[in-house]
């Protein structure tokens, strides 16, 4: 599980992680994920970002409610 560990001056133990034991990032499991689904939208644009007023359901039912 460690690649290093000493013990530091202060005398807490420092150590360095083996490269699979490392913990992945918000950002790294982005680029995996766009990677594997080879997406066109990028995985950092919110649901509400992606919504248009074309598709949204609460934009079509004030349209409606107007229109009444």
């Amino acid at each position: 599980m460690f690649l290093k560990m000493k013990l530091e001056k202060n005398g807490q133990l420092g150590f360095e992680l083996k490269e699979d034991a490392k913990p992945l990032t918000v950002g790294e499991f982005k680029k995996l994920m766009n990677n594997y689904y080879h997406s066109e939208i990028p995985l950092d644009v919110s649901p509400e970002e992606k919504t248009t007023d074309s598709n949204n359901i609460f934009q079509e039912i004030n349209t409606q409610q107007q229109n009444s």
